[in-house]
């Protein structure tokens, strides 16, 4: 009788133990879910703009209204049901997507030089432009005195009481969730520019106007990444100067990629200028396996030169707003219609279409228009001139003979990178970090060689492109 009262206390206790156990491992289950919904959500909304950290509240709190089995509350989640101290917002975690935190230039240039760290070496986001990753924690500690959140009561271990047997009547349960927004790109072409602006501490993004000219000049063979210079990136299938003149003319070729990117010091002037000017009916002579051809590579549409310049004689490319690494960078003020500034030059418009005729009809009042709006005017009213031509007065090579590829041949999404932050130098990976991003261009004419076995080009700045449509995608990603 002794032992079989014995074992009754110790199969009551192996019973009440499985059943409330079994009952607080749904409910956690369940809180676990609906954590890592509510972190997902609130990652969603940090895309670095004002109230970004107040938008991700708000989502995780308003996307979720979960019914949790077995606690007190049912409401796991509700629009009052989670406090502010249940969010911390991180800029840098260590993740794969990240650059490395632990250079006091990284954490400067992309979190904040008064960014503190947690106990697990995360660095703390301290304002929405910042803000990449978010915890999301379920505790009912954080609920000040209402303790029915995330508790369950036992129903069966207290019958043990009845023996003398001390346990507790009630268990809570914390769960957590880290989720993160970053970004990865597809069809870019393996070219990048140092930002000029990093030595100001401000950015490219920031700076540089849409509409405003760039120009690109190669930053040499000696593998110089510094503000302002203009380089390349190896492509995915291998970092050869032939492979970079394919990508160079199809970007189709390259896939996607997430936002780590390799360096390419190499320079190949010949060929990355091959490479991009078949963009402009202008193809390398010979054969082999290499030959790109008008069939694979088509030009576009619209072959007209938007830069002209030769020294500035002509089209007035607007005021120098940075001059550094020995590329310019200009406001959006240029001639593209009439000479403005005096000198008895004419403008882009009036250089290619009579004043009085049909096809120089634009209507000058209503400003000016950026060079990507007049290249999209020509082609949908059907202004192109029978030459075609790539500079002034100067025919393609092929002349007409190359049916045009897609009107946006003319486009390119560059990298824009901290390279002084990032370390850059030579060959090496690096992150392709919010803040730094992708800048579409217009190619305003085909690349020459500035003198030195270089590559210089001219393009027009049409807006930043990073993690918007398109080519460029946002990932939401759960971390821990």
């Amino acid at each position: 009788m002794v032992m079989m009262a014995l074992l009754i206390v110790v199969l009551i206790g192996i019973a009440a133990l499985a059943i409330d156990v079994g009952r607080l491992l749904v409910m956690r289950t369940e809180m676990q879910n609906a954590v890592d919904a509510a972190a997902l959500a609130a990652a969603a909304e940090l895309d670095t703009n004002p109230d970004a950290r107040a938008r991700a509240r708000t989502a995780a709190r308003t996307l979720l209204s979960h019914r949790a089995r077995f606690s007190r509350e049912q409401e796991l989640l509700d629009n009052t049901g989670l406090p502010d101290g249940a969010f911390e917002f991180f800029c840098l975690i260590g993740s794969a997507s990240d650059p490395d935190g632990s250079a006091q230039a990284v954490r400067e240039r992309f979190c904040d030089t008064s960014t503190p760290t947690t106990a697990d070496g995360k660095l703390v986001a301290v304002s929405d432009a910042v803000s990449h990753y978010v915890r999301v924690t379920l505790d009912p500690a954080l609920l000040a005195d209402d303790t029915d959140y995330f508790t369950a009561d036992l129903i069966f271990l207290p019958v043990l009481t009845v023996l003398g047997i001390e346990v507790d009547t009630s268990v809570s349960a914390v769960v957590t969730a880290l989720a993160g927004r970053n970004y990865f790109t597809c069809t870019f072409p393996p070219m990048a520019i140092c930002d000029p602006w990093e030595g100001s501490g401000s950015f490219f993004r920031d700076e540089m106007p849409v509409g405003g000219a760039i120009t690109l000049r190669s930053q040499g063979g000696n593998g110089a990444w510094s503000p302002g210079n203009f380089g390349f990136l190896s492509p995915e299938t291998g970092n050869g100067a032939d492979e970079l003149m394919r990508f160079l003319a199809d970007p189709d070729l390259d896939g996607c990629t997430d936002n780590v990117v390799e360096t390419n010091p190499g320079q190949a002037a010949q060929k990355t200028r091959a490479g991009i000017n078949v963009r402009f009916n202008d193809y390398p002579p010979g054969g082999g396996p290499n030959a790109m051809t008008p069939g694979d590579y088509p030009p576009a549409p619209n072959l007209y030169d938007y830069w002209y310049d030769d020294e500035a004689s002509s089209w007035g490319n607007g005021s120098l707003i940075a001059d550094v690494g020995g590329n310019r960078f200009f406001d959006t003020d240029w001639e593209w219609y009439a000479d403005e500034d005096g000198s008895g030059d004419t403008g882009y418009w009036l250089s290619y279409h009579s004043a009085g005729s049909e096809s120089g009809s634009w209507d000058n009042s209503a400003g000016r228009p950026t060079r990507w709006e007049v290249y999209q005017y020509e082609l949908d009213n059907d202004l192109l001139s029978p030459d075609m031509v790539i500079s002034p007065g100067e025919a393609p090579d092929d002349g007409d003979a190359n049916a045009p590829g897609d009107v946006d041949r003319r486009l390119m999404s560059i990298a824009v990178l901290s390279c002084d932050a990032l370390g850059v130098r030579g060959s090496r990976e690096v992150t392709v970090f919010p803040r730094d991003g992708y800048a579409q261009m217009f190619l305003l004419d085909a690349s020459k060689d500035p003198g030195g076995g270089g590559l210089e080009f001219h393009a027009e700045y049409l807006g930043w492109v990073f993690g918007k449509g398109g080519d460029n995608h946002v990932q939401i990603q759960l971390y821990e």
